[in-house]
This record gives C-alpha cells, structure tokens and sequence, in this order.
C-alpha cells in the first residue's frame, strides 16, 4: 500500500466519522447543513492537497499548506473581530 492509498483512506475514515457525528448530535436541519457544509469544504480541500502532493507539485502544496496555517492562525487570534458576540 502505498502512501496515497493510506492518507485517501484515513481522510474518508476521518471525514465519514464526522458526518456521522453531526447525524448523532445535531438536532436542526438548519445546524446540520451548516456543518455538513464545512466538513464537505474540508473535506475537498483535503483531498485537493492530495492531489497536488501526488501529482508532484511540492512548491505549490507547501505555498497552499502556509497560507492555510496563516489564516488558521489569524482567524484564532482575529476572531473576536471577524466574528463580533453580543456580550
């Protein structure tokens, strides 16, 4: 087995188990579109970056890997900003 085999197994264990999750424990429709719509985003850009490893485009899989890290940590440390509470 090779190592693409492996992580394209891995992502769809990780991916099915969290759309099983939000079967389980979300109760509204409208909360589990939303977070069947994030795991379906994630889960493309997931296997996007699979795609970009494999085919061998290294500079292009690090470039994208930084920049979601960046935003990543930016939206942890801008999130009262971005996304404002009424406290």
């Amino acid at each position: 087995m090779n190592n693409l085999k492996l992580f394209l197994i891995i992502g769809a264990g990780i991916f099915s188990g969290m759309v099983l999750m939000t079967f389980i424990q979300l109760e509204k429709a409208e909360y589990r579109m939303e977070a069947l719509g994030f795991i379906a985003a994630s889960a493309a850009v997931y296997f996007l970056l699979l795609w970009i490893f494999q085919r061998g485009m290294k500079k292009a899989f690090t470039t994208a890997v930084v920049i979601l890290a960046l935003l990543a940590i930016s939206t942890a440390m801008f999130h009262h900003v971005l996304f404002p509470a009424g406290h």
